[in-house]
């Protein structure tokens, strides 16, 4: 063989090899001016060995795999995403153990102090959780009424026979299905987004007994150390728990409460009223905070992102969230970059457009703003 094709193939063969390398070190504190997100390059544009790994939000997990496949079949970039829970995510983001995190809070304003301009935080859709119970006695078409002052009177175990006059009262049409059975709690063991959103659920609608120094990622001491309370990592191991075992009452993303089968609750809003998870419930409650969130994922959401949850209005669905995900502003390694920059526009854009059931996508407006500030770099 020529000596001048063995040169040309190895050369090739080389180039090949160092092209397929991407960055796996921690997280990068370099430059922090971001690259523009542009119009998608085709798949050869990139190696075929540019993987993103991400982890978080068990909430998100469903949906953030569905959009993995369509997004591998379009860009040919391979997107793994791990179901920890946010808090476990944040830390392995933040570690740079991960390329992106998932979760179901955005950033406490002090990490988010710590860490501005060096991270972007991308709401991606909105979530729904519900509160779920296994009881064989009431009919599945019924949906039980609960307020967020009885299930903080359930969780503080003031409340613990599930035909206690409290909950008899709330619904006078199964008041005589309702069985003199202990109420087990199930609880998530991880820190959890979901377990954010309950809390602030019922610290806004019951602050009396439930107040704001008890919101977090976590459940209070009183509850993870009751006897009569189960602890479940994850959305999925949660699901298990409740589904599996009689007269239990947990919380859980709609999306899980509808695969598996679950009886979950219609919760009092803001205004009185007992409202079911329906389209036009969750609809209501993100139009009526539109105006009180950040326009550019370069902001703060940490105070205004969870005015969501026990919205104002007749409709509102009381437990709704947006769950986000947190990427660096600025990747060293160019292949890394520019496959996150695709990652980032097709969320926002074929993302929108193709949910699964117990998801909803953000409002258009919302969309348009954060679509302007990535492209301008705001």
């Amino acid at each position: 063989m020529p000596v001048l094709v063995i040169i040309i193939i190895v050369l090739g063969v080389a180039w090949f090899y160092m092209a397929g390398r991407t960055y796996t070190g921690g997280p990068y504190t370099g430059q922090t001016s971001p690259s523009p997100i542009h119009s998608s390059p085709t798949p050869t544009t990139l190696p075929l060995s540019v993987v993103l790994n991400g982890a978080g939000s068990t909430l998100q997990a469903p949906l953030v795999q569905y959009w993995a496949r369509l997004f591998q079949q379009e860009t040919g970039v391979q997107v793994n995403y791990q179901g920890v829970g946010s808090g476990a995510g944040i830390s392995m983001f933040l570690a740079g153990t991960t390329d992106f995190a998932g979760s179901d809070v955005p950033l406490p304003h002090d990490v988010y102090k710590n860490y501005e301009g060096r991270v972007l935080q991308l709401p991606i859709t909105v979530g729904v959780v519900v509160v779920v119970y296994n009881i064989p006695e009431i009919p599945r078409e019924v949906h039980l009424n609960i307020t967020g002052c009885l299930l903080a009177e359930i969780l503080r175990g003031n409340v613990t026979k599930w035909n206690d006059p409290a909950i008899k009262n709330l619904n006078p049409a199964v008041a005589d299905k309702l069985p003199d059975k202990d109420i087990v709690v199930v609880y998530r063991s991880d820190k959890s987004g979901t377990t954010n959103t309950l809390t602030t659920y019922l610290s806004r609608s019951c602050p009396s007994l439930w107040p704001s120094n008890l919101v977090g990622l976590s459940m209070p001491t009183f509850v993870t150390e009751s006897s009569r309370a189960i602890g479940a990592k994850g959305s999925d191991g949660l699901t298990l728990a409740v589904k599996n075992n009689p007269y239990t009452i947990g919380y859980v993303e709609v999306q899980y409460a509808l695969s598996s089968g679950l009886q979950y609750a219609a919760l009092q809003n803001r205004e009185g009223f007992f409202v079911l998870p329906t389209p036009n419930g969750v609809s209501a409650a993100v139009e009526s905070v539109i105006d009180k969130l950040p326009s550019t994922v370069r902001a703060d959401w940490s105070q205004s992102s969870s005015e969501v949850i026990y919205a104002p209005g007749n409709n509102s669905y009381p437990l709704v969230t947006f769950t986000y995900q947190l990427f660096w502003a600025s990747y060293p390694d160019k292949s890394k970059q520019e496959a996150v920059n695709m990652w980032i526009r097709f969320i926002l854009t074929k993302g929108q457009e193709n949910t699964i059931e117990g998801f909803y996508p953000l409002p258009q407006r919302l969309v348009s703003e954060l679509l302007t500030s990535l492209t301008q770099g705001a």
